[in-house]
C-alpha cells in the first residue's frame, strides 16, 4: 500500500511483496548507480537520468532508504514507458524494462 504523505522511505519492516515501494527498490537495486560529483554530491543515475540527493542521504544504504514520492503517481506515457518520482524528480523507465516490470507486477493495485 502507498501511504499518503510527502515521501515514504522504501524501507518498511514488511513490505509487501507487490507494492510500489517494492517495485522501485527492485528496479534500483537493479538499474540504479550511486556516482559522486567533483563537488562531492552524491548522485543517483538510473537510465542514464542523473538525481542529486539530498546531503542527508547516507550512501552505504540509499536504495533502501530513498524516498519516493507519493503525491507524484507513476504514469504510463503514450509511448508505453513509465515515468516514476525519486525526490520529486521524474524519471523515465525505458520501454523493454518497463515491460518486464510490468509482467512482474502484473497483480499489483498500483499497476491497474
Amino acid at each position: 500500500t502507498i501511504e499518503k504523505s510527502p515521501s515514504a522511505s522504501v524501507h518498511q519492516a514488511q513490505i509487501d511483496p507487490l507494492s510500489y515501494e517494492q517495485f522501485i527498490y527492485d528496479y534500483l537495486t537493479t538499474h540504479g548507480k550511486h556516482l559522486r560529483s567533483n563537488d562531492n554530491s552524491l548522485i543517483l543515475s538510473i537510465d542514464d537520468q542523473q538525481i542529486y540527493l539530498p546531503s542527508s542521504c547516507d550512501p552505504t544504504n540509499l536504495t533502501k532508504h530513498l524516498s519516493i514520492d507519493q503525491d507524484l503517481i507513476p504514469f504510463e506515457t503514450v509511448t508505453d514507458q513509465l515515468v516514476i518520482f525519486v525526490y520529486g524528480e521524474p524519471i523515465l523507465l525505458p520501454v523493454d524494462r518497463w515491460s518486464f516490470y510490468r509482467n512482474k507486477y502484473q497483480n499489483a493495485q498500483w499497476i491497474r
